[in-house]
């Protein structure tokens, strides 16, 4: 069946420069809200979206011959989607369409009738509905998982693999070169640091009046280290921010890594934690993409990234383009060394001035000396204006108000010329030098690139420097930890790896001065091998995490913590504390089980389930949860490493307006739909077609719900007959809470 399209398409054709034989796939225009590979919170995005909101009832277009190969419908992800496969045997996807051609319409409510439900997939022969190019297929709408009316449009190759397209034929017209705006820093390696630091190092980049973005200064880096960036392109006329389409990086000018966003593997798509780093990205700081490999990420690459500098300086470039070859360049100068040291004196107090000796281990000559002060509990005042005075290439003598002297710790920075810096020192005044037996001493245990660093945080400044001890298996073997103080208040270990954690059954930390505090801590971080079965439990035993074979990408450690202080739900009673699965920044390859208990008392409750907290909406979210009451227990699986508890929802979904409206009066050529809109801020509606059960005079309507509006729609074939008709909305949340109501109305 072959459909034109009678409409003029002139400029409509797609490519840079209007020269490709492909057709640009809407009239709702080119611009585009989304490009291919853009970041999402567990995937890349495989296709560009075109907006159309300001264009109702814009028709898609069949971009070549070709012919419809496959129609499906569902609630969430593209709604109702189009595959048109064209002569060439690429694969065009239309998706989040309002409806479809009308003979196609007709043959996809057949089916739905046919299968008692909206969930339809449908493959078709290319002799049922050939098309030719410009042909009308559909009109662009939002159905499915979609936050406005656009046309979601894919291009794959033969093999289902989505690819870019902006490099296919359906470029937009674009000057405006990409946006560098950040750059981090991550040591690769025990021992490795950068400017003095083991721990990752974000830096800013700025644009240059040569043309190229520059960081504020040289870096230094000890060991091997690896480089992400905060890159976005633009396009003009339009506020979105896009993917790159290809970024390099050179290491005085010999290609060191390439990456292209040209083609993905719907397999890998979830790798995308694996391409971007996702522990900044967990933590808030931004979306950063990594310019060394792994072997697993998503997209291929040329050359592994990792950057091991012989001693001296070097110059890295990274050079980010788009799909119009609009390119922008950064240019860093790292030192390849290992940190200086330096010693603080005081050299003399006196009623308005403390004056500070710096010297440096070094014949090199100090270029920039910064002195940060902290309270006596740790946190970071402010960075200090100095008084300075050379006494030579390798000393400075320091002058600072006497009362910051007296009242907060001060932290040491040194610079070096040629880029080196030293390690911190730290000093501390006799007035903030507190007992330590009044001093708490917390552990965090941070998972980083490769490895596992032990934090140790106290609760004031103490002159005592810690001591941490491991012990290990059931004969107590017992190895000291060295820590370095990176703030007046902080103590970081050196890197170990995972496996040296192994077997771990205490760690103790001690402080001494003239007496002596052991702390023991009852959170320990578990070896974790991502080949074999292993069990987590919270210490108290009452929340646990199963990590089977093949759900992590690496080996690291895990462990789960008691919430001291969590957000409560606004609705619903939570029956149990929250408990932080960690670490939470180490992406998952695969789902894990996590199982909690719930009090003896509650066995009889009903409507409860686990939920997590989801810390980009800042809400409880609702986990597809079993019971084993016999245990007292409930289990789910989960996709990333967050806070879990068991929470009761007792409030059933309310609705917010239906059409036709209750006892209203309507002519006949009006009613040409039946919608209503629902509200669940809890667990939210079951997103099935066994929660959402709508029928007219009795008759089941197979109709769409758009999760995101939370609304039902169903459109009628024909119009109703005169008289008195009734809807039976029957709608129930994740947890079973149930709304039913019969809207009652007249037609003319």
């Amino acid at each position: 069946m072959t459909l034109r399209n009678l409409l003029c398409l002139v400029g409509l054709t797609g490519g840079l420069f209007g020269q490709s034989s492909l057709l640009w796939p809407t009239n709702a225009g080119k611009e585009l809200s989304s490009n291919f590979a853009e970041y999402r919170s567990d995937h890349y995005h495989t296709g560009i979206d075109i907006k159309a909101g300001g264009a109702p009832g814009a028709k898609a277009f069949a971009v070549a011959d070709g012919y419809v190969s496959r129609i499906a419908t569902n609630f969430t992800g593209y709604g109702k989607a189009l595959y048109l496969t064209t002569d060439d045997g690429k694969i065009a996807v239309y998706a989040h369409l309002e409806s479809l051609f009308p003979e196609l319409e007709d043959v996809l409510r057949i089916q739905q009738a046919q299968a008692g439900s909206y969930f339809v997939d449908v493959q078709f022969k290319p002799q049922e509905f050939p098309v030719h190019r410009g042909d009308v297929l559909g009109i662009v709408g939002d159905r499915g998982y979609s936050f406005g009316r656009h046309l979601h449009f894919e291009i794959r190759n033969s093999r289902e693999r989505p690819l870019n397209p902006l490099l296919e034929g359906f470029g937009v017209i674009d000057h405006l070169s990409p946006l560098l705006s950040r750059l981090v820093v991550i040591p690769l390696d025990s021992g490795a640091t950068v400017n003095a630091s083991a721990l990752p190092q974000i830096v800013p980049l700025y644009f240059d009046r040569t043309g190229v973005y520059l960081p504020p200064d040289t870096l230094q880096v000890e060991g091997p280290v690896g480089l992400a960036v905060e890159v976005e392109d633009r396009i003009q006329g339009v506020p979105n921010r896009y993917q790159i389409q290809r970024i390099r990086m050179e290491v005085d000018s010999t290609l060191v890594f390439r990456k292209k966003y040209q083609q993905l593997d719907f397999s890998r798509s979830r790798r995308i934690n694996l391409d971007r780093d996702y522990r900044l990205y967990r933590y808030h700081l931004g979306s950063f993409q990594r310019l060394f490999v792994n072997p697993e990420g998503a997209f291929p690459a040329i050359g592994d990234g990792r950057l091991q500098l012989t001693p001296g300086l070097h110059q890295v470039d990274l050079v980010a383009s788009d799909a119009a070859g609009n390119s922008a360049r950064a240019r860093i100068m790292v030192y390849s060394g290992p940190p200086r040291t330096i010693q603080v004196e005081l050299l003399s107090r006196q009623p308005d001035t403390c004056r500070f000796l710096v010297r440096a281990d070094t014949s090199l000559a100090l270029h920039k000396l910064t002195v940060y002060s902290f309270t006596g509990h740790g946190y970071a005042d402010l960075k200090e204006e100095l008084s300075t005075r050379r006494r030579g290439p390798g000393e400075w003598q320091v002058a600072l108000p006497a009362w910051r002297c007296e009242r907060k710790a001060l932290q040491f920075l040194a610079q070096f010329r040629g880029g080196l810096f030293s390690y911190p020192v730290h000093w501390i005044p006799e007035k903030l030098r507190n007992p330590v037996l009044d001093t708490r001493v917390s552990l965090d245990v941070d998972m980083v690139e490769g490895g596992v660093h032990l934090q140790l945080e106290t609760s004031q400044t103490v002159a005592a420097h810690p001591v941490v001890y491991l012990y290990f298996g059931p004969d107590g073997r017992v190895r000291s930890i060295p820590v370095h103080q990176i703030q007046p208040t902080v103590y970081l270990s050196e890197r170990l790896r995972p496996a040296e954690l192994d077997r771990l059954t205490r760690v103790d930390a001690i402080l001494r001065d003239q007496q002596e505090k052991i702390t023991r801590f009852t959170v320990l971080p578990r070896y974790v091998d991502p080949t074999r079965r292993t069990e987590i439990y919270s210490p108290d035993h009452a929340c646990s995490m199963l990590i089977e074979p093949d759900r992590l990408y690496a080996p690291a450690v895990a462990w789960i913590e008691r919430v001291a202080r969590t957000v409560d739900p606004p609705t619903g009673r939570r029956l149990t504390p929250a408990y932080q699965l960690q670490p939470f920044d180490v992406p998952l390859k695969q789902p894990v089980k996590v199982a909690l208990q719930y009090p003896e008392p509650e066995r009889f409750t009903a409507n409860m389930a686990l939920f997590y907290f989801d810390d980009e909406k800042e809400k409880w979210t609702y986990l597809e949860t079993r019971r084993n009451d016999r245990k007292n227990l409930l289990l789910a699986e989960v996709e990333s490493l967050d806070a879990v508890t068991v929470i009761q929802d007792s409030l059933p979904p309310v609705m917010n307006g239906s059409f036709p409206a209750d006892q209203g009066m309507y002519r006949s050529e009006d009613v040409q739909v039946i919608r209503a809109r629902f509200e669940d801020d809890l667990a939210g509606i079951r997103e099935s077609e066994a929660g959402i059960i709508v029928t007219l005079d009795g008759t089941r309507l197979w109709g769409d719900y758009q999760p995101v509006k939370q609304e039902f729609r169903y459109d009628l074939v024909s119009p109703l007959a005169p008289g008195p008709h009734q809807v039976h909305y029957r709608v129930l949340d994740q947890t079973g809470n149930e709304f039913q109501t019969i809207i009652h109305f007249q037609v003319e």
